[in-house]
């Protein structure tokens, strides 16, 4: 019997697949444009439309970082198609923070000093209009999502929202502050984790890793799409859940050696120390599982001095942009190339005059004619081989990515640096095991 055709495998060339899997960028880009139609429909297929936009991004994620993992390209749908399956699987609808939390009170026992502030709550439920206190109670107390709340109610998924707006607003006029949950006490050294994970995060609010991850495992997590920056911050245990923060100030320069707190509120957290407070949004958007960039098995491990790191790319830095004029077609890149030897146990960064300059849509392989004058430099430093299987690696790597992912885990002691594949990502642990961080290497 003749098997069906794929029509949506046909439309993907296996010679695309192939140039993406050799970090072809502008192939890359369109395969990624061409495999969405198709895990958009697998997505659909297996939950309402609405909650679908999660299950591809993180699919589109996983094409993008395991791309390589594919034996064979002619089976590309079929692979993307399991990706989607098992994000629908994966997809946790998480409720919401202090607002789920108050709720869930309403059935525990209260002990005589809590009864009033639950009470307080009950009341100003009951105060809202009937369609936002269903809305209210079908999101929040019986944990459905946007549509499974819009389907059971007969409204669409954007006047779910709006009601869930409007509810917010009002209990939030109405409830007094200490309704709020319980403080949650911050060391200096949180407070600087905070700091280092706003330089990670996104720009872009219509990204969907915008924001600031503060996971309740104790983690405060971070990206921009280029770097990742994950951390250990033990007071985190304490929230109830996860919760997707934006966040608005907060630099080192705003605060010294003192403690702090942060409250968690209906759609906000608030951070304080004894000088100043910051209000930060909360987000009801997904964050992508960032898991799913984290590699297993590195080729090379080694342990470094984050200050010969510094030292090196202080030393580099002169030849990067001052030394790479504009031409015409082609933008620059602080590029510069790591080499590492196994047998003479160095780690090298070498910056050249050609390096560094694409046109757009190109790799940094996409190189111009070299200048009539040619120069190359090279900073290198004594490094300590922790495990691996690979003689030597080379990779290219925007220096100030790589300067910005060893500030984010330094704290004196040596870093210990993971590579993997020459295209996948580039791994920087800190000495104690608190921070990581990851920095993508350029195609």
């Amino acid at each position: 019997m003749q098997q069906p055709v794929d029509n949506r495998q046909a439309m993907i060339p296996e010679t695309l697949v192939l140039d993406a899997q050799q970090g072809d960028a502008e192939a890359l880009a369109e395969l990624v444009a061409l495999a969405r139609p198709a895990a958009e429909a697998t997505a659909r297929r297996h939950m309402e439309s609405a909650d679908a936009d999660d299950v591809v991004q993180n699919a589109m994620l996983a094409v993008l970082t395991k791309l390589e993992q594919l034996a064979d390209p002619k089976r590309f749908v079929a692979w993307l198609r399991q990706i989607v399956v098992n994000e629908v699987r994966n997809e946790h609808r998480g409720t919401s923070r202090q607002l789920h939390a108050q709720l869930k009170l309403f059935a525990e026992p209260r002990t005589a000093r809590s009864v009033q502030p639950t009470l307080n709550f009950r009341a100003a439920i009951d105060r809202l209009p009937a369609n936002q206190r269903h809305v209210l109670m079908h999101r929040y107390v019986d944990g459905n999502s946007y549509a499974e709340t819009g389907a059971n109610l007969g409204i669409s998924v954007p006047l779910v929202r709006s009601r869930l707006q409007r509810a917010r607003m009002q209990l939030r006029k109405e409830l007094p502050m200490t309704d709020a949950a319980k403080p949650i006490d911050l060391t200096p050294n949180d407070l600087h984790a905070l700091v280092r994970a706003n330089r990670f995060r996104a720009n872009d609010p219509k990204v969907p890793f915008f924001g600031i991850l503060l996971e309740a495992a104790g983690r405060a997590v971070a990206t921009d799409g280029h770097r990742l920056l994950i951390q250990e911050i033990p007071a985190l245990r304490e929230l109830p859940e996860d919760l997707l923060v934006e966040p608005n100030g907060l630099e080192d320069s705003s605060f010294g050696t003192e403690p702090g707190s942060f409250t968690t509120k209906l759609d906000e957290i608030e951070i304080k120390t004894p000088t100043d407070h910051w209000a930060w949004g909360i987000r009801d958007d997904a964050f992508p599982d960032y898991r799913k960039v984290l590699p297993d098995s590195p080729r090379l491990s080694i342990e470094i001095d984050p200050a010969l790191l510094r030292q090196a790319l202080a030393e580099i830095e002169p030849f990067l942009g001052p030394r790479h004029p504009t031409l015409d077609g082609f933008a620059y890149l602080p590029t510069v190339e790591i080499e590492i030897s196994t047998a003479a146990r160095r780690f090298t960064l070498t910056s050249t005059d050609v390096m560094g300059y694409q046109a757009p849509g190109k790799g940094v392989d996409s190189r111009p004619p070299p200048p009539v004058s040619r120069w190359e430099h090279q900073a290198s430093f004594a490094i300590d081989i922790v495990a691996g299987h690979a003689d030597s690696f080379c990779c290219f790597i925007n220096a100030h990515y790589l300067a910005d992912a060893s500030n984010a885990v330094s704290e004196g002691t040596p870093h210990t640096l993971q590579l993997f594949a020459p295209h996948t990502v580039i791994v920087l642990k800190s000495g104690d095991g608190t921070r990581t961080s990851l920095t993508m290497p350029m195609a």
